[in-house]
């Protein structure tokens, strides 16, 4: 039995993964659209929960993050 090649190449696959893996652009890539597009909306809710939570509203403090913003 022969192992079959992917036609993906591999350096462009690391290198998408080494820029955009917080975003899953590898998996797109990859042809793995489910993944790709479990990571990208796992990270834009993360963005979304980040920029509309504590930190957009200014109610951070020492106690929820473990450090305190100076205003």
């Amino acid at each position: 039995m022969q192992e079959q090649r992917s036609p993906k190449d591999y350096v462009v696959a690391v290198a998408l993964s080494g820029v955009f893996g917080i975003l899953g652009i590898q998996h797109f890539y990859l042809g793995r659209y489910l993944e790709g597009t479990c990571d990208l909306g796992l990270s834009i809710t993360g963005y979304y929960f980040l920029w509309n939570g504590e930190v957009a509203s200014g109610s951070l403090h020492s106690s929820s993050m473990g450090f305190t913003l100076l205003s």
